[in-house]
C-alpha cells in the first residue's frame, strides 16, 4: 500500500475541516494514486496549496528513494482551485472516451 495514503473518506473530512489559512505551507495532501498498476515505486500525489495568495491544486509526480520515502519530483501539473471544475470535467470527458473505447478493460481504469 502507499505509504502515508489517505482514505476516500478521511481526504474528503480533512478537506472539509480546513479551511483556507491552512494552506500555507506544505498545504493540504487529499489523496494519492499508484502511477500505473505496474509501478509501485511512482505515485501521482494531489495536494491543495496557496501561493501569493492564490489558491491551486497540485499533482505531483513522488517517487520512492532507498529509504523507502516518497519524495516529491519535479514533474507535475498545478490547476488554479478557480479552473479546477473545468479541469475535473476534462478528466472525467477523457475517461468517458476511454471507457467508450475499450481501453480500460473489464475493470473500468478502478
Amino acid at each position: 500500500m502507499l505509504p502515508n495514503v489517505l482514505s476516500d473518506h478521511a481526504a474528503a473530512a480533512q478537506s472539509q475541516s480546513s479551511d483556507s489559512s491552512t494552506l500555507e505551507g506544505a498545504g493540504i495532501r487529499v489523496g494519492a494514486i499508484w502511477k500505473s498498476a505496474r509501478d509501485r515505486r511512482r505515485a501521482i500525489q494531489a495536494t491543495l496549496r496557496e501561493y501569493e495568495g492564490n489558491a491551486y491544486a497540485d499533482f505531483r509526480i513522488f517517487e520512492m528513494d532507498a529509504f523507502g520515502r516518497m519524495r516529491p519530483t519535479s514533474k507535475g501539473l498545478t490547476v488554479s482551485v478557480k479552473q479546477l471544475g473545468k479541469f475535473a470535467k476534462l478528466v472525467g470527458d477523457t475517461y468517458r472516451v476511454a471507457l467508450k473505447m475499450g481501453l480500460l478493460g473489464d475493470r473500468g481504469g478502478t
